[in-house]
């Protein structure tokens, strides 16, 4: 079990050092931030209303359930994932990542098909998960409801919408 989760948070840290590789088409170009934030289309299938906070919690968001990756921020220019993929040249399903938040402080992380099992925190904007050799930490933007986590490392940004994942643009559905 160590061996696969050392597998799956090496994984991980490929994924994010993916991210932080490859050029822009163009290296000599100067490159300015947007002034305005473009919106990212992202392929992902509606989940279920989320459970209601319990009294006690009324004032904290609910960030249970199913959240896939749906784009990138790189040296402040936003992209879709098959965008990025692209950019850093890797196959989009590779950057395929579904985290998923229960009621009781439990989490999965899902990469390349190997599910990896965590706990997590939540105090309304700041969510620490903490795995067996990975702690990624996630900010959660309640205006646009959303996570997003920084690797600090390559200075990208990766922004996670609720939603479950999809492959090949058609839904994966379990049957009953």
């Amino acid at each position: 079990m160590k061996k696969l989760i050392a597998i799956l948070a090496a994984g991980i840290l490929a994924c994010c050092a993916f991210a932080g590789c490859g050029e822009a088409a163009d290296s000599n170009k100067e490159t300015t931030a947007p002034e305005t934030t473009a919106a990212v289309e992202t392929t992902v299938a509606p989940t279920t209303e989320a459970p209601k906070a319990t009294p006690d919690e009324a004032e904290k968001a609910d960030i249970t359930g199913a959240w896939v990756v749906g784009a990138f921020n790189r040296d402040g220019k936003d992209y879709s994932v098959p965008e990025y993929a692209e950019l850093v040249g890797v196959d989009s399903d590779s950057l395929l990542i579904v985290y998923t938040f229960d009621a009781e402080g439990k989490t999965t992380c899902t990469m390349a098909g190997v599910t990896v099992e965590g706990t997590y925190t939540f105090d309304g904007t700041n969510v620490q998960t903490t795995f067996e050799n990975a702690s990624p930490a996630f900010k959660y933007d309640e205006n646009n409801d959303s996570l997003f986590v920084n690797d600090e490392n390559t200075g990208v940004t990766t922004l996670l919408v609720r939603g479950e994942a999809e492959e090949n643009g058609s839904e994966e559905t379990a049957e009953e």
